[in-house]
């Protein structure tokens, strides 16, 4: 019985320590996973927020474009870019109200070129 308490006292300190290295192991692992999904969840917040800062510069562009008697040439592959990922990555109520706001800003733009009349063509 003596010569067989040590061997047991041997063979539970290795299954202990294998146990501690796999426990150790798992929980790694797990961290690592979280860790990555937390910055794969904030860089998919930060492509929405650009995009979305991307569509209201856009139509403040627009806005700015129109008072300035710009053309609109510039804004083009902006504009349809933009349209193009609203369809893609927008809810259905985004891409609703970014019509409408789209058809009242072509409204807004079409009377306020209409009511321009410049200076000189009055005197």
């Amino acid at each position: 019985m003596n010569e067989i308490l040590p061997l047991i006292t041997v063979f539970l300190s290795g299954l202990f320590g294998l146990l501690v290295a796999i426990v150790t192991w798992t929980l790694a692992i797990r961290k690592d996973k979280s860790k990555f999904n937390q910055e794969l969840l904030y860089r998919y917040y930060k492509d929405k927020e650009n995009f979305y800062v991307s569509i209201l510069a856009n139509l403040d562009k627009t806005i700015r474009f129109t008072k300035a008697r710009k053309d609109y040439s510039e804004l083009f592959d902006e504009l349809t870019k933009n349209s193009a990922k609203t369809n893609l990555y927008g809810t259905k109520a985004i891409n609703d109200k970014l019509l409408e706001v789209s058809e009242k800003l072509f409204e807004w733009s079409t009377e306020y070129k209409r009511g321009f009349v410049p200076y000189l063509s009055i005197c």
